[in-house]
């Protein structure tokens, strides 16, 4: 029977193994086969816990290993009901982390702690190394509360947190991750002035010495060419930025950086000096000096990825047009851009704070050039103040294929109009503001039979509509002409307005090749309003196989038999249904097992769920299992259980599963989030009261803060069980989530579980 089992498959059991020296020795036994993929596994995720077997003992298990992770074991509670405390796992995830001595075939590691760092320097094959310090707290690097006075060079140099440490102690290393890490090194820059720390602690933009002779071909060179950091005080991005700027990293092509500093005045400078091949600059949450934006330009022709986001900018005064009107600074930021960075295939501005200077605005070209290499465009900006010109994206950028902004309601015509000259465009995200209030022109306007609202363009397949306005002309004129290319629709927070216009053109409106279908609503009737909607896009027939309802309100909505029937006769097909805030009942369950017997592969309830989980609910949720017969996840929120669902066990058969030899803390990446999977010791002294004692303790204690506890202890304990039960009856299913409150994981976006 084992040859009968992929070598893949094998590799995931032995894997599992890795807690226990002698099950693992016994399943190599059984045949080469076992052996041979005992020894071929490659990938290994570690959520630690306590009671573990020692971490250089479950890697000797493995020679070939290529790529490790140690994770934070998930919160939750144990199979008990006692609760998972925070502090104990985190102590868990640091005891293993401080155990990691290396591998010689290691390639890849990821590390929620910083104290694996020290092991990560034993591995000279490491080609790529994540890592995070946010559960360590350091007195001497971390005691100043804004990060810019430097401790001595003597902590500093041996730190495990030391960039200049990990980038010249791995000689491999191609990509590297680091969360609140420093940079220290003798010989890269003069230490830190007095002076510049005292600026950079009052907010103001340190100033970099001179840099003086870049690096002879005799010093260490690194072959680093992804650098991604979060969170760096500021005497440690200096010193990085001057070891940069000496050329010490020639071959990095992708700088990632978020911190809430204000970067130095030298920055772009050091970074375009010393990275001549950088393609991708990311920056995040920092603020600019006044000439940071026009330094961009000296990236010229490497740059093809730019990443601004919420990012506080100065800009110089907006250049006046005729009439004393001040135009939006993306309507002049664009063509700079266009001009600095002909290459660029890929730009985002969101949520950026631009703030005027008193210079001289910059010299705006009369006809701008088309940057013609440019693919993805996103201008997030809630301000209407910087609502950007469609017509000059359009000019500038006629080769888009991706775009995403925010517009209003006044210009949504134009906007449409403008949107129609891009020949290309496939995945289109339109973000409209608020409606004016007491505006009756706009409406006048567009209801004018006279008005010509031009369609989108036919190559569009990807639609996105936030807030979409209810002037009568969307589903005609930006809708219903995608018909035979549209493929993903996506409605965010649309009106009632919008779903009566939707309903009005159900009869002739036909997306047929349509794929994905996301409705989004929030507040009072949003039930309603999701699910007809929703029946309205599936009145005729459609090539669904994704649907995704989100309905969120205090009261929640049932989710109607009709509209699952009208989905049903429109996709036969679906493969992965998603609702969130809607009432799921038997009369549902059965309803969808009666249409998508055959091929539903994801089902999650999410969000309310089944408000009270009974026995004729379980019979028509079994049936659903049993009938769907390719369903391999289920995600299903339970606000409350009855007591006959879940039956509770004996005594004699609870304490062995508490007791049990299996005391690892191992969790590869299955597909299921449960954190029950692997079984656990209850308390210290042994003794584990089975559920009906924990149940009536709980009505006992009811009265008090300490038995509302208790009782969402023990129901988390009896929705454990209840999908253990699933997982053990229905064998088809892989991953299994049985949850209060539970969110929507939006695994049908896996290939893997709906191919």
């Amino acid at each position: 029977m084992e040859s009968d089992l992929a070598l893949e498959l094998l590799e995931a059991i032995v894997a599992h193994l890795a807690h226990s020296p002698r099950d693992l020795g016994q399943a190599r036994a059984v045949s080469r086969r076992w052996l041979a993929a005992s020894q071929s596994v490659r990938s290994l995720v570690l959520h630690c816990r306590q009671s573990q077997t020692p971490l250089p003992d479950i890697l000797e298990q493995y020679p070939n290993l290529r790529s490790l992770a140690l994770r934070l074991a998930p919160g939750g509670t144990f199979a008990n009901g006692a609760p998972r405390n925070k502090s104990d796992r985190v102590d868990a995830l640091q005891s293993a982390a401080a155990q990691f001595r290396g591998h010689a075939k290691l390639e890849r590691l990821e590390s929620d702690s910083e104290l694996a760092l020290p092991g990560a320097l034993q591995c000279p094959n490491l080609v790529s190394l994540k890592a995070s310090t946010v559960f360590t707290f350091d007195a001497l690097l971390d005691g100043s509360g804004n990060g810019v006075e430097a401790p001595s060079g003597n902590v500093l140099v041996h730190s495990a947190r030391n960039l200049a440490t990990l980038i010249e102690g791995l000689p491999k290393l191609r990509l590297l991750h680091m969360v609140r890490p420093i940079f220290w090194r003798r010989t890269a820059r003069p230490v830190v002035a007095e002076a510049e720390l005292a600026q950079a602690a009052e907010g103001e933009d340190p100033v970099l010495p001179p840099l003086g002779p870049r690096i002879t071909p005799a010093q260490p060179v690194s072959s680093l060419e992804s650098l991604c950091i979060e969170l760096i005080p500021a005497w440690a991005l200096i010193n990085l930025l001057g070891y940069i700027g000496r050329g010490h990293l020639p071959h990095l092509r992708e700088f990632a950086l978020m911190v809430d500093l204000h970067l130095p005045r030298d920055t772009f400078h050091l970074l375009a000096a010393g990275c001549p091949k950088l393609a991708s600059l990311d920056i995040a949450q920092a603020r600019f000096a006044p000439d940071h934006l026009a330094a961009l330009a000296l990236f010229g022709g490497s740059l093809t990825k730019l990443r601004l986001n919420t990012v506080e900018c100065y800009v110089p005064r907006s250049p006046h047009v005729a009439g004393g009107d001040s135009p939006s600074v993306h309507n002049w930021l664009l063509p700079m851009l266009a001009k600095w960075l002909p290459q660029l295939t890929s730009l985002e501005l969101a949520q950026c704070e631009y703030l005027e200077t008193p210079g001289q605005p910059w010299t705006l070209d009369a006809h701008p050039a088309a940057n013609r290499t440019l693919e993805k465009l996103t201008l997030l900006h809630p301000d209407p103040r910087h609502a950007c010109s469609t017509d000059l994206v359009a000019q500038l950028f006629p080769n888009l294929r991706a775009l995403s902004l925010y517009t209003d309601y006044e210009h949504a015509v134009d906007q449409v109009a403008a949107l129609a000259q891009l020949p290309h465009l496939r995945d289109l995200e339109l973000r409209y503001q608020s409606p004016p209030r007491g505006g009756s022109a706009v409406s006048a306007t567009i209801a004018n039979p006279s008005t010509t609202v031009p369609v989108l363009p036919l190559t569009t397949t990807s639609l996105h509509l936030w807030l979409p306005p209810v002037q009568g002309w969307v589903v005609s004129r930006a809708i219903a002409p995608l018909s035979n290319s549209l493929t993903r629709l996506q409605l965010s927070y649309p009106s009632a307005g919008l779903a009566a216009e939707f309903e009005a053109a159900a009869p002739t409106l036909s997306l047929p090749v349509l794929r994905e279908l996301d409705v989004k609503l929030i507040g009072a009737q949003s039930g309603e309003t999701a699910q007809r909607l929703v029946r309205a896009v599936c009145r005729n027939p459609t090539s669904l196989q994704r649907l995704h309802v989100s309905a969120l309100n205090h009261v929640p909505a049932p989710l109607e038999v009709e509209t699952i029937q009208v989905i049903g006769a429109s996709a036969p097909l679906l493969r992965t249904f998603e609702v969130v805030g809607l009432a799921v009942d038997g009369a549902a369950f059965h309803a969808l097992a009666r249409q998508w017997a055959r091929s539903l592969r994801v089902l999650e309830v999410c969000g309310t769920g089944v408000v009270f989980l009974d026995a004729m609910v379980d019979v028509a949720l079994q049936r659903l299992l049993g009938a769907c017969t390719r369903l391999r996840a289920l995600t299903l929120a339970v606000e409350e259980i009855s007591d006959d669902v879940v039956a509770p066990e004996p005594v004699e058969q609870v304490h062995p599963m508490y007791h049990s030899a299996n005391d690892s803390a191992i969790d590869l990446t299955s597909a299921s989030s449960s954190d029950d999977d692997v079984p656990e010791l209850a308390d210290s002294d042994g003794s584990s009261p089975p559920p009906a004692i924990l149940s009536r303790r709980a009505r006992a204690d009811s009265g008090s803060g300490i038995g509302r506890i208790h009782m969402a202890h023990e129901r988390g304990a009896v929705l454990s069980k209840y999908a253990k039960r699933l997982m053990s009856e229905f064998r088809g299913l892989e991953d299994v989530v049985v949850e209060t409150k539970a969110a929507c994981r939006f695994l049908g976006r896996i290939s893997s579980l709906v191919e």
